[in-house]
C-alpha cells in the first residue's frame, strides 16, 4: 500500500486490519462450507508470485537469495499456507456474491433511503471488540 502511495497514517493501519479480519471470516466460512483449493491451484498461484519476484530480481536466484535471505524452495515452503488461505477466502467471496447483481450506486441509495433514527446504536464495548 505504501508503494503504492497511501500515506502511512493510523487509517492505513485500520485498512490492513479490516482487510485481515474480513479474510479471515472468509477463510472460516470457506472451511465451515467445505471450499476446497487443489495443490495445483496453490502451486500455480505461488509460481505466479515467484516469478514476478524473479522478473524483479532479473532471473538471478542469488539475488532472490540476498534480498528474501532464503532459498527459492524455502520461500515456496513458507508461502503455501498463506497462498492457501488466499485462495480459499478469494473462493468464498466468489460464492457470496456470484449471484449478487447490484449496483455500488444501488447500495448507496438503499443504505441512504433507511431513516437515521432507524439505524441502530452501536455500544462502545461492539466497536471495541472488533480490534
Amino acid at each position: 500500500m505504501l508503494q503504492q502511495g497511501m500515506p502511512e497514517n493510523s487509517e492505513l493501519y485500520c485498512l490492513i486490519w479490516q482487510d485481515l479480519l474480513f479474510n479471515s471470516l472468509l477463510m472460516h466460512s470457506a472451511q465451515v462450507d467445505s471450499v476446497e483449493v487443489s495443490n495445483n491451484e496453490i502451486e500455480q498461484e505461488i509460481d505466479r508470485r515467484l516469478q514476478y519476484f524473479m522478473m524483479q530480481m532479473r532471473g538471478s536466484e542469488e539475488e532472490f537469495k540476498k534480498n528474501f535471505g532464503k532459498t527459492v524452495l524455502e520461500f515456496k515452503d513458507e508461502i503455501r499456507p498463506l497462498v492457501k488461505n488466499n485462495i480459499l477466502a478469494r473462493k468464498m467471496r466468489g460464492e457470496i456474491t456470484e449471484k449478487t447483481d447490484v449496483t455500488p450506486k444501488e447500495v448507496k441509495a438503499f443504505f441512504q433511503s433507511i431513516p437515521k433514527d432507524s439505524l441502530p446504536v452501536l455500544e462502545e464495548e461492539y466497536k471495541i471488540s472488533q480490534i
